[in-house]
């Protein structure tokens, strides 16, 4: 079996430009962060659930919102390798209170498309 990778790393004006061109933009107040199941390399997808706390761009969604984001995430078993950035440390999301989110027009988050504005105190 294949060891599944991400996809290769791009220079970072092409994150900028995917970000300029996402369908909406909203920050959102995290309530819950839960990890999928690892694949090989220490790679997995987290679901981060919360409510939309301001909508920066677009019309499909509305401040108090829930929403629930598949963000890349990596496990304690990941293998630092050269190459792509492979998501956020699990332990990292987590922690977070507020991020950010660049999504495509199917409310999925684009490449890169989610940032972390606030951890929670007490960290």
């Amino acid at each position: 079996m294949p060891i599944l990778m991400p996809p290769a790393e791009l220079p970072p004006h092409y994150y900028d430009q995917i970000r300029a061109q996402a369908a909406a933009v909203i920050v959102i107040d995290v309530a819950a962060v839960e990890a999928g199941p690892a694949r090989p390399g220490g790679y997995a997808t987290c679901q981060v659930e919360g409510r939309v706390t301001a909508v920066e761009r677009g019309g499909q969604h509305t401040a108090g919102q829930p929403i629930r984001l598949a963000v890349p995430c990596i496990t304690p078993d990941w293998d630092p390798v050269p190459g792509p950035w492979p998501g956020f440390r699990i332990a990292t999301l987590s922690r977070t209170a507020s991020g950010r989110a660049w999504l495509d027009a199917d409310g999925r988050l684009v490449q890169r498309g989610f940032d972390i504005v606030t951890q929670a105190s007490g960290d």
